[in-house]
């Protein structure tokens, strides 16, 4: 008999969901990964997955708490309107951003900044009294420099659409990005030039949010998202942090953001 389903943790992303179901124990139950839906289609598409898991069908005790870490949600209001709309699947229902899940995963508590890129970029930070500062993260229009998207973006502007995306929707033009980075690691000079690019973008992030949390010293920091999960691509954001002339500890997080808010109810988040 598979063990209850105490508490689920739900990255949401602008192009993957993730879904971590964990015992009282904090054990891993269920998990999911499937192409991101709307917040319209969410709750819709939580009941669905539930039901399939069948520890959180209708007919059985429903998980005591549901933590959702989800893309573009910062203001109070924007919060209430999912954690209403999400109320019914659980006692306990929190909504938090999915850079705060991420740093979460990262440090738990203290000061540490946490730079993610994947289809947009942004970074978070928190210093040691619990005050809290993002960078980016105002979407396609009006930044995501150094994005999934934003390397796509870049591709087909400077090569004049040379690999057309019929319809270019964010989430195909970000899906070019892995192509590019392959042809940059073959050698490619507009490749190159983009990717290095897009990493100095990301490490800007970091230096302004130390700036403006006056982290000195030795600068906690931790990533999250598919682009800076390439070894590769990482490995030059980095290079470009460390010629910054700031001084960051980089450490790679100790579980998914998912993982992290799924054990949330354990522990409290410090407060923005």
């Amino acid at each position: 008999m598979a063990a209850h389903i105490h508490s689920v943790g739900i990255d949401l992303g602008g192009t993957w969901i993730r879904l971590e179901a964990v015992d009282a124990q904090g054990r891993r139950v269920r998990s999911l990964k499937a192409p991101a839906p709307s917040w319209k289609d969410l709750p819709g598409f939580l009941k669905q997955t539930f039901r399939a898991w069948k520890a959180c069908s209708p007919r059985r005790a429903r998980p005591r708490h549901l933590v959702l870490g989800s893309r573009g949600v910062w203001t109070p209001q924007e919060r209430n309107r999912l954690r209403r709309a999400l109320r019914k699947l659980a006692q306990n229902v929190r909504v938090i951003s999915d850079v705060e899940a991420a740093w979460h995963a990262a440090f738990k508590s203290g000061a540490g900044i946490v730079v993610i890129s994947g289809t947009g970029s942004i970074a978070f930070g928190r210093d040691g009294r619990g005050r809290s500062q993002r960078a980016g993260g105002w979407g396609p229009l009006l930044g995501d420099e150094g994005s999934a998207f934003w390397i796509g973006k870049t591709w087909l502007h400077r090569t004049r659409g040379h690999d057309f995306v019929p319809r270019p929707s964010v989430r195909r033009t970000a899906a070019l990005a892995p192509h590019i980075l392959r042809l940059a690691h073959e050698g490619n000079r507009l490749a190159k030039e983009i990717v290095r690019d897009a990493q100095h973008h990301l490490a800007d992030l970091a230096c302004s949010l130390a700036r403006r949390l006056r982290l000195k010293k030795l600068i906690p920091l931790s990533w999250a998202g598919s682009l800076l999960g390439n070894p590769g691509f990482r490995a030059g954001f980095l290079t470009a942090l460390r010629r910054s002339g700031r001084r960051f500890q980089a450490t790679a997080p100790g579980m998914t953001p998912a993982q992290a808010i799924a054990k949330l109810p354990s522990f409290p988040l410090p407060r923005g």
